[in-house]
């Protein structure tokens, strides 16, 4: 059994190493890491971002991300639409009202977090501008 020296000076969670909680100590060993290798990071991060875009636009239009209208194919084009058009409100109810940002990477985790709920669509940009023009049209 192993005997407890201490507790974390952030959480209060028993010791795993200078001081810290192995979350907190991994959290730390992170920070230390980012700040000797940015371009390293920087590049991991990018390709995350690309891994999940085409794992989300995958999802939602089958085995090879295209258009639901049109079927153009090429994913620098290609955005993710809100069939029932609440993006606004969806972007509050997740945020819980707060003035923070959301932008598309942080959808993306969000939707893969929810198991890829029904209410989206992938759209090339045509498409989309085309589909908010029919509905600004019908308003007035």
């Amino acid at each position: 059994m192993k005997k407890i020296i201490g507790k974390c000076s952030e959480c209060g969670k028993p010791i795993h190493i200078k001081g810290l909680c192995l979350r907190h100590y991994k959290r730390v060993q992170n920070k230390i890491f980012r700040a000797r290798h940015p371009l390293k990071c920087r590049q991991y991060c990018k390709e995350w971002n690309i891994r999940l875009k085409y794992e989300i636009f995958s999802h939602y239009s089958g085995e090879q991300p295209k258009c639901a209208k049109c079927g153009f194919s090429d994913i620098r084009a290609l955005c993710l639409d809100h069939i029932y058009n609440d993006g606004a409100e969806e972007r509050r109810r997740i945020t819980n009202g707060e003035k923070r940002s959301l932008n598309g990477q942080k959808i993306y985790q969000w939707i893969k977090k929810n198991n890829f709920p029904n209410r989206y669509q992938i759209l090339c940009f045509n498409c989309n501008i085309i589909k908010q023009r029919e509905l600004t049209d019908k308003r007035i």
